[in-house]
């Protein structure tokens, strides 16, 4: 039993179009374009990449490849490599429903990824052109892999936040972004404010990879330490709407300067993405546990 693929598409879309219907400060919204890109570039690249990024019976590598290939096709920028980078071992979770824990099947999902799976990220990075990449002395994203995915992300997970992820189960999202979306949408009630309250969190704990490769160290730190203060804000506000004006201001400071906390963006729409995950998996898993009882009860005693 497996996740229907038509509920995997919307959830698909439904974060991808949460990452700018949300205000996430220094990154692309409804309310505010930036960096050559607009709303409309975001919302075209979750539409396209639905399909390929579920379609039953593809690799980790094939769903990163094939979603960004769509993505080409109607963009011309690099709107969501990261997001699918994250979300394409989250589906591959959900192929088989079973008593696992969906963070127990996408351990599994990780720790088998492929030679093969490298070699079509590989080319999906080379085609998205993300910025700040830069060289590496091992495992290069110019070269062909010698090594599984996961191995290529365990190179890179010193510097590089998706990477890390891939090396720690997702550890991160589970522990400390999950949370945070689940009493923030409870205490609020708005998808868009839980994803602001995600993203500040995620920003405030640790420097955006995307920062750091641009702008070095000590200036992706000063804007987390900025983020920090951004989110004890809105943590305090009974009414989120009353951070608007400050976090405006502060998106605007940070594109003046070209800072785009990128890779914080992915991670919160994966968070996005595995809370609804769960749900679909757990409301899956129930039924058929519920199913079996009724079934147990109904049978004649022998």
């Amino acid at each position: 039993m497996s996740v229907d693929r038509a509920a995997l598409k919307a959830a698909v879309r439904r974060a991808c179009e949460l990452d700018v219907k949300a205000f996430k400060p220094g990154n692309v919204s409804i309310d505010s374009p930036g960096f050559g890109m607009s709303a409309a570039d975001f919302l075209a690249s979750a539409k396209a990449i639905a399909a390929p990024i579920t379609t039953p019976g593809l690799s980790v590598g094939e769903r990163i490849y094939n979603a960004i290939v769509s993505t080409q096709r109607v963009v011309s920028h690099n709107t969501n490599l990261g997001i699918v980078l994250l979300l394409a071992p989250l589906i591959q979770a959900t192929e088989s429903i079973a008593a696992a824990s969906l963070e127990n099947k996408l351990a599994a999902v990780l720790n088998d990824l492929t030679v093969g799976d490298a070699d079509c990220a590989y080319r999906a990075i080379r085609l998205a052109r993300p910025g700040g990449m830069g060289e590496s002395s091992k495992h290069d994203i110019s070269e062909t892999p010698r090594v599984t995915l996961y191995q290529a992300m365990l190179e890179a997970a010193q510097r590089d936040q998706i990477a890390r992820l891939y090396t720690t189960g997702y550890r991160a999202l589970f522990v400390r972004a999950l949370p945070m979306w689940r009493r923030a949408l409870e205490r609020w009630g708005s998808r868009e404010w839980a994803a602001t309250a995600v993203f500040l969190d995620l920003l405030a704990s640790e420097p955006d990879s995307l920062i750091c490769r641009k702008f070095g160290l000590a200036k992706s730190k000063e804007v987390s330490l900025a983020a920090e203060s951004h989110s004890r804000a809105l943590d305090s506000s009974r009414d989120p709407a009353l951070s608007r004006a400050e976090l405006l201001a502060w998106d605007a400071e940070l594109k003046a300067n070209g800072l785009n906390p990128g890779t914080t963006a992915d991670m919160t729409v994966a968070t996005i993405f595995l809370a609804d995950l769960q749900d679909l998996c757990q409301a899956i898993y129930t039924g058929a546990l519920k199913s079996v009882i009724s079934r147990g009860r109904a049978s004649p005693r022998s």
